[in-house]
């Protein structure tokens, strides 16, 4: 949430999966999330990289610029999907 400080939280939906919602391996450890998706209208960035000056400017990380609104609308519909199954929760 910090790093979209700027903007207004009340015109986006943010969307997490929380750890008490993950499998837990052997040890106890739950399951892990690194990628990200982001999408703008009819636009989608799915990426590795944290949303930080770092990931920005001095990591390497590799993600997907999506453009055609069917393919976007498809991710749209996978996260739907996630969140009423309840594996996704808004953050607020």
């Amino acid at each position: 949430v910090r790093a979209f400080r700027d903007i207004d939280l009340n015109a986006v939906k943010l969307l997490q999966w929380p750890t008490e919602k993950r499998e837990r391996n052997a040890m106890g450890r739950p399951g892990k999330l690194h990628a990200k998706a982001a999408v703008i209208d009819d636009t989608a960035l799915i990426s590795s990289a944290n949303f930080t000056d770092d990931a920005f400017n001095r990591n390497m990380v590799l993600g997907v610029l999506l453009r055609d609104p069917s393919e976007v609308a498809h991710l749209v519909r996978h996260f739907e999907e996630l969140e009423r199954w309840g594996t996704l929760v808004e953050v607020f």
